[in-house]
């Protein structure tokens, strides 16, 4: 019983153990530009794809204020964590949450005052 647990047991609690630590990060993505006040560019592991902001209701008079808080904050490599919802024109709309504390940017944005939540009614 002690040979079983040693050559089959203990092997597979130590993969799968290696498996749940590590699955943590491989769901991340990394900012690799930001492409506008709303547009991201994005990498996840070999795929680069752009993503908006979900909720942003942004004014004119405030992109360019919106696009350097968005350049302190999501530097390039920042690891983000998106929840989508939804597709435009080939574009994933996403809220984007900042890694480890998993902040969302927009609120970052609200906080501000340079955004008002289109989502709010949602």
């Amino acid at each position: 019983m002690i040979l079983l647990f040693r050559r089959l047991i203990l092997p597979l609690f130590v993969i799968s153990s290696l498996i749940l630590i590590a699955s943590g990060s491989i769901n991340a993505a990394e900012v690799l530009q930001v492409s506008s006040s709303r547009l991201l560019q994005v990498g996840d592991n070999n795929r680069i794809y752009n993503v908006e902001i979900a909720c942003l209701n942004i004014k004119s008079d405030d992109e360019e204020a919106v696009i350097d808080l968005l350049k302190h904050n999501l530097r390039r490599g920042t690891r983000i964590s998106l929840q989508p919802k939804d597709i435009k024109n080939d574009i994933l709309v996403a809220r984007v949450l900042l890694l480890p504390d998993k902040k969302e940017i927009s609120k970052v944005i609200f906080d501000h005052g340079l955004a008002t939540n289109s989502c709010e009614s949602n």
